[in-house]
C-alpha cells in the first residue's frame, strides 16, 4: 500500500512567533516514516512554497492509496472560512491575512481532486494569537468544514476553542499524538479518541479535540503486520492469469489438470503435490497453482477440499519461500478473477482456513500481501485478512403474516444489505426477491461467506428474540456494501 504525507511546521510569525510547531511538524515526519508513509517535511515556509509544494504534492497523491496532510502553526478563521498561515502571512488587516495566508479548502480540494483513497487532515492550528484584534476576524480557533468522502479532518481543539503551544518541545495536541499513533491494531477513528482523552487529561479539560469524517473503510497507522516483509511480487500475468503458462512444464501440467473441471483429473493432480519438490520454483508458477488448488477446492473436488482443509501441514511440508507463494495465490483467488479484477462477490466456498493462516506469525506477510491489494477496494471489504478485528453485525428483522424476513443488515453501525445491483439499499418485498428460508445460523454462514470473515472474528446481534430453528426469509441475491 502506497502513503504519502507532507508535514508543514511554522514558528518564525513576524508579530506572534511559536515554539513548538516545528519540532512538532519533524518528529510527526520522523513517526510516520517509521509507519511506512513516504514523507515531505517544510519549516518555516511562506505562503508560496506552501501553494507550490501542495500543487506538486498533489500528483504524488494521486498515485498512493493514504494521503496526509499536517500542519502545525497559526490558524485564523474570516467570516466562516479557516486560513493556516505561515512565514509570510501579515496579520494587519482581513484582507492581508486573506490573501497572504493558505486557505484550508485549498488543502482539502487538493486531497480530493487527486483521486487518493483515504484522506487524512491533520490541523494542529488553533494556536492562540494575540496580535489579531481587529473585530472582522475570530481568534477563538477554526470553524467547522466538510469533510468530502474518504476523508477525516482532525483538529487539536473543538470548533470555536484555542489549543496549547505547549510547555515543553511539542504541542500538546502533537505530543499526543506521538503517544498513541503508532499503537498496533488501532484504528484511526480509535487513535484519534485517545488522542482526545490524553489532550483532555493534560489540559484539566480545558482542550477537546475534534474530528470530522466520512472515512470509508478502516485504517491503521499501525496495522500490527510487518509490511516490511510483503516483498512478494508477482508478474501481471500471474495476478491476471487468465492465459498464464508455467516456467515448470510440471506445475503447469497439475494447472491444466485442476483447470479442467473434471474430478477425475483434478484429485489425481493435488496427489502428485505430496511428491514435488518446489525448494527452486518460480514464483509466479507457485502462486498460480495456488490459485488453482483453491479454485478446484470450491468447484467441488474432493482432494483439493481435503488440501485446504489441512492447509496448515500441507504448507509445512512444502517449505518456507513456496508455502508463502502458493498461500498468497489462494488468497488472491478469494478476492481477485482470472483477470485480475476484484471479484463482484468473493470465492468464498473454503475461505476459513486460508485466511485464518495470516494470523500465524508464519504467514504474516501474506496478510500484508493481500490487503495492499483489498485496500484499494474500502466499499467492498469489511475484514481484513490477518486483522484481529472484531466485527458487529446487527442483522435487522421482521415478522408480517406469520413469518420473519430479513428488513437490513448493519455491521459497525452502518447500513450494509444493498440489492444484487449494488445500486439500492436491499428492501423487503417478495414480489421483487427470489427468497430463502435459512436459520439464524445459515444465514449467519451466508452474511460471513459475503465479506470472507471468520467466525472467531464476528459477533452477530439481533432486534428481535428467535430460537435457533427459527425461519428467516432472505434473498438469494443480495450484496453487502459499505457506502457513505
Amino acid at each position: 500500500m502506497q502513503k504519502t504525507a507532507i508535514l508543514f511546521g511554522i514558528n518564525k510569525y513576524l508579530d506572534c512567533p511559536l515554539k513548538n510547531a516545528v519540532n512538532d511538524a519533524a518528529a510527526l515526519a520522523n513517526k510516520l516514516e517509521e509507519l511506512g508513509f513516504d514523507v515531505k517535511c517544510f519549516l518555516d515556509i511562506d505562503t508560496a512554497t506552501m501553494d507550490r509544494e501542495l500543487v506538486t504534492f498533489k500528483d504524488v497523491l494521486s498515485k498512493s492509496n493514504v494521503g496526509l496532510f499536517f500542519f502545525a502553526g497559526h490558524g485564523i478563521q474570516c467570516k466562516g472560512e479557516n486560513f493556516l498561515a505561515t512565514t509570510s502571512t501579515s496579520f494587519a488587516d482581513e484582507s492581508s491575512c486573506k490573501y497572504t495566508s493558505l486557505p484550508l479548502n485549498f488543502v482539502i480540494d487538493t486531497f480530493e481532486e487527486s483521486g487518493v483513497n483515504t484522506k487524512i487532515i491533520i490541523l494542529d492550528a488553533c494556536r492562540n494569537n494575540p496580535f489579531v484584534t481587529w473585530r472582522s476576524v475570530t481568534n477563538d480557533g477554526l470553524a467547522p468544514v466538510y469533510a468530502p468522502k474518504g476523508t477525516i479532518i482532525a483538529f487539536s481543539t473543538s470548533p470555536g476553542q484555542k489549543a496549547s503551544d505547549g510547555s515543553n518541545n511539542h504541542g500538546i495536541y502533537t505530543n499526543a499524538l506521538l503517544m498513541h499513533i503508532a499503537t498496533k491494531n488501532l484504528s484511526i477513528e480509535d487513535m484519534f479518541k485517545r488522542v482526545r482523552n490524553t489532550v483532555s487529561s493534560h489540559t484539566h479539560h480545558k482542550q477537546i479535540t475534534w474530528e470530522h469524517t466520512s472515512l470509508m473503510g478502516t485504517f491503521y497507522f499501525n496495522s500490527g503486520l510487518d509490511e516490511g516483509k510483503a516483498t512478494a511480487t508477482y508478474s501481471d500475468s500471474a495476478l491476471a492469469d487468465q492465459n498464464y503458462m508455467c516456467e515448470d512444464d510440471s506445475i503447469q501440467n497439475i494447472i491444466d489438470a485442476l483447470k479442467s473441471y473434471n474430478w477425475y483429473k483434478q484429485n489425481p493432480a493435488i496427489s502428485q503435490l505430496e511428491r514435488m519438490k518446489f525448494v527452486q520454483s518460480d514464483k509466479d508458477d507457485l502462486f498460480v497453482l495456488g490459485r488453482n488448488i483453491y479454485q478446484a477446492a470450491c468447484g467441488g473436488s474432493g482432494n483439493a477440499g481435503n488440501w485446504i482443509d489441512n492447509i496448515n501441514s500441507n504448507l509445512l511440508s512444502i517449505g518456507d519461500n513456496a508455502s508463502i507463494h502458493l498461500l498468497n495465490g489462494i488468497l488472491f483467488e478469494i478476492y481477485f478473477n482470472c483477470k485480475g479484477q476484484i471479484r463482484t462477490s468473493p470465492k468464498s466456498g473454503c475461505f476459513e482456513k486460508p485466511i485464518k493462516m495470516c494470523q500465524k506469525d508464519k504467514y504474516i506477510s501474506c496478510g500484508v500481501f493481500i490487503r495492499s491489494f483489498l485496500e484499494q477496494y474500502p466499499q467492498k471489504i469489511f475484514y481484513m485478512p490477518g486483522s484481529t478485528d472484531l466485527l458487529t453485525i446487527d442483522v435487522l428483522i421482521s415478522q408480517s403474516e406469520n413469518e420473519y424476513h430479513v428488513d437490513g443488515i448493519c455491521i459497525d453501525g452502518l447500513s450494509c444489505m444493498y440489492d444484487e445491483d449494488e445500486v439500492e439499499f436491499y428492501k423487503y418485498d417478495d414480489s421483487n426477491y427470489f427468497s430463502q428460508k435459512v436459520t439464524s445460523d445459515e444465514l449467519e454462514n451466508i452474511l460471513m461467506e459475503k465479506i470472507v470473515l471468520p467466525k472467531n472474528r464476528a459477533k452477530f446481534t439481533y432486534n428481535e428474540n428467535i430460537s435457533s430453528d427459527t425461519k428467516i426469509l432472505v434473498p438469494y441475491n443480495f450484496s453487502i456494501l459499505r457506502y457513505i
